[in-house]
C-alpha cells in the first residue's frame, strides 16, 4: 500500500469533485496505479455533491440530488448537506466492506437481460406513482434524446451534455430568475443514527447498479425517490448509491474481471479486497476529515458572490466546456437537454422522469 500514491490521489481526486463539469475519467484515462486511481476515484464520490449542491452542477451519480440540495441550501442548511454526502459516503464505504462476501456469489451470476428487466421495473414503478401522463411525457421526451445522442451521434462526452442540460442547466436558470441568498456557514446537525438504513440503502441499490451495467447509478438512485420524500435521507440515499456503487465496481472487477466504469478500465492490477478494502478505509477518513472544510469555503464564496452572477458565470462555463468537448454538436445536444430538463418544472411532474435519457435506449437500441 504506497502512501505517497494515496496522498496523490486524494489531492487528484479533490480536485475532480470539486471542479465543475470535469470528470474523474478525465484524469482516469491518462494512467496511473491501482492505489492512485482508486483513491482518487473514490474521493470523488465524496465530493462531487459540493459542486452539484451549491453551484448546480451534476455529476452522473449525484444528478438527482441536485435540486433537493440545493433547495436546503438556500434554506440555509448548506453545511447540513456537505456533512450529510460526507457520511452517508462513508458509511457506505463501510457496508460495501460489509458485503462483499455475498457480493462473491452474486458477481458471477450476471445475465445482461437482468439489466432490461430491472429497467422495465423501474420505468413502470414511476410511471404508476402519480401525475401518470405527465411523467410519461418528460420519460419519453428524455428517452427519444438519450436514443438519437447514444445511438446516433459520436460525441466524446455525451453524458456531459446530457445530465448538465437536464439536471444542472435549470437549476441554474431557476437560480438567476429567482435567486436566493445563503443564509448559514455553521455546522451541519446530521447524526449517523439518521441515516444508517437509508445508507444502507443506498449501499444495496448501488451494488445492484454494479452487478447490472445497463442499470446505473443514477437509475438505482431513482428507486430511493420513489421510497423516500423526506429530503435528508433521499439524499443520504443517493450519496450512499454513489460511492457504493464506485466500491462495487472495483470488487467486481476482482471478482468477475469486468469494468464497470471508466476509472475501473483504467486499473491493469488489482491488490485484492483485503488491501482494496484499507485503502478504501484510510482514504474514506482522511476525506472525512476535510471535506466539511471544503464546503465552508464554497459556502463563504457564495454568500460574497452575487447569485445571479454567479449562475451566470457557471451556466457560460459550462456552455465553453461543452462547446470545447464536442463543438456545436454538443452545445446543441446541451440546449436541447436544457429544454427538456425544464419541463418537469412546468408539467408538475417529478425530475426522475428525466432518467429516460438512459432507460429508454437501453431498452430500444441495447446501449
Amino acid at each position: 500500500m504506497n502512501l505517497l500514491d494515496i496522498l496523490k490521489g486524494i489531492a487528484a481526486g479533490t480536485l475532480t469533485g470539486i471542479s465543475p463539469g470535469v470528470h474523474v475519467n478525465t484524469i482516469a484515462v491518462l494512467g496511473g496505479s491501482f492505489v492512485f486511481l482508486f483513491s482518487m476515484g473514490l474521493t470523488h464520490t465524496f465530493l462531487d455533491a459540493i459542486p452539484s449542491t451549491f453551484l448546480g452542477v451534476p455529476d452522473e451519480g449525484t444528478a438527482l440530488a441536485v435540486l433537493p440540495a440545493h433547495r436546503m441550501v438556500l434554506r440555509g442548511r448548506g453545511m447540513e448537506v456537505v456533512e450529510l454526502a460526507m457520511k452517508a459516503s462513508f458509511m457506505a464505504v463501510i457496508f460495501s466492506i460489509l458485503l462483499y462476501p455475498p457480493y462473491t456469489i452474486l458477481a458471477p451470476l450476471y445475465r445482461p437481460i437482468y439489466g432490461k428487466i430491472a429497467v422495465i421495473i423501474l420505468i413502470i414503478l414511476m410511471v404508476i406513482t402519480d401525475r401518470v401522463i405527465e411523467h410519461s411525457i418528460v420519460l419519453m421526451a428524455s428517452g427519444v434524446l438519450g436514443v438519437i445522442v447514444l445511438r446516433e451521434m459520436t460525441l466524446r462526452h455525451p453524458l456531459f451534455h446530457l445530465f448538465t442540460g437536464l439536471f444542472g442547466m435549470p437549476v441554474l436558470i431557476h437560480s438567476i430568475a429567482h435567486p436566493g441568498k445563503v443564509r448559514d456557514a455553521g455546522g451541519g446537525s446530521v447524526k449517523v443514527e439518521q441515516i444508517l438504513v437509508s445508507s444502507l440503502i443506498g449501499s444495496l441499490l448501488g451494488m445492484l447498479a454494479s452487478l447490472l451495467p445497463a442499470f446505473t447509478a443514477s437509475q438505482a438512485a431513482v428507486i430511493g425517490s420513489l421510497r423516500e420524500r423526506n429530503d435528508v435521507k433521499f439524499l443520504s440515499i443517493v450519496y450512499s448509491v454513489n460511492t457504493a456503487n464506485f466500491m462495487f465496481c472495483v470488487f467486481n472487477r476482482h471478482i468477475t474481471g469486468r469494468a464497470r466504469n471508466g476509472v475501473v478500465a483504467s486499473m491493469t492490477w488489482s491488490p485484492g479486497p483485503i488491501v482494496t478494502a484499507l485503502i478504501a478505509l484510510v482514504v474514506a477518513l482522511v476525506v472525512l476529515s476535510y471535506g466539511t472544510w471544503v464546503g465552508r469555503l464554497f459556502i463563504a464564496l457564495m454568500r460574497v458572490l452575487d447569485q445571479r452572477k454567479l449562475s451566470t458565470a457557471v451556466m457560460v462555463f459550462l456552455v465553453v466546456l461543452s462547446a470545447w468537448f464536442d463543438g456545436a454538436l454538443g452545445v446543441a445536444v446541451l440546449g436541447t437537454a436544457t429544454l427538456i430538463g425544464m419541463m418537469p418544472l412546468k408539467l408538475g411532474s417529478r425530475r426522475t422522469a428525466c432518467m429516460g435519457v438512459l432507460m429508454v435506449p437501453l431498452l430500444v437500441t441495447g446501449w
